[in-house]
């Protein structure tokens, strides 16, 4: 049992190494700060507008535990930070302009960009032998264009109860959406 809660504990710290802090975009973007935060509020069509990312939905990088959706294509996502203390962002899933899905995700306003708080998350996949363990660093900014800039990077653990760990991570992704309004 011990070297379980060991093993764990190991997990979560080698999870935690995912980090999109210190990275900078391709592209160039608008000066974003306290005082002009607002330049990121906005909604944005979730599929890609880069043709080799063409299978990639925002809602699924902003939100590290979304659940899919058939029609993903057809969907927008509205930003909006929270205009009292920016610590938070509302991130609104949007069908035909109405609200199918809501979160709310903690993070701060650093060097041009809106870096979210770390999201964690574990899923069973083979009965309680098979554990996933993963972890997304993501930060956004505005393009000249005023198209969104998303720096992903995800990182995952698997364990297999009663066996050591393995690891694997992604690189840092880019990507660009644009915004509809």
């Amino acid at each position: 049992m011990k070297k379980l809660i060991g093993s764990i504990i190991i997990i979560v710290i080698l999870t935690s190494c995912s980090s999109v802090k210190n990275s900078i975009s391709k592209n160039n973007v608008k000066k974003v700060s306290e005082e002009n935060f607002e330049l990121l509020n906005g909604t944005y069509k979730n599929s890609s507008a880069e043709p080799n990312m063409k299978f990639t939905s925002l809602w699924s990088v902003l939100n590290y535990n979304a659940k899919e959706y058939d029609n993903w294509k057809d969907l927008n996502v509205k930003i909006s930070i929270n205009k009292i203390d920016q610590k938070s962002i509302i991130l609104s899933l949007l069908e035909n302009e109405k609200i199918i899905e809501e979160i709310n995700i903690k993070g701060e306003i650093q060097d041009n960009y809106y870096l979210f708080k770390n999201q964690k998350k574990a899923k069973m996949m083979v009965f309680i032998l098979i554990w996933g363990i993963g972890n997304s660093s993501v930060k956004i900014g505005i393009s000249e264009k005023n198209e969104l800039i998303v720096l992903s990077k995800t990182e995952g653990i698997g364990l297999i109860v009663a066996f050591p760990a393995f690891a694997s991570g992604g690189g840092l992704r880019e990507y660009k959406f644009d915004r509809i309004e």
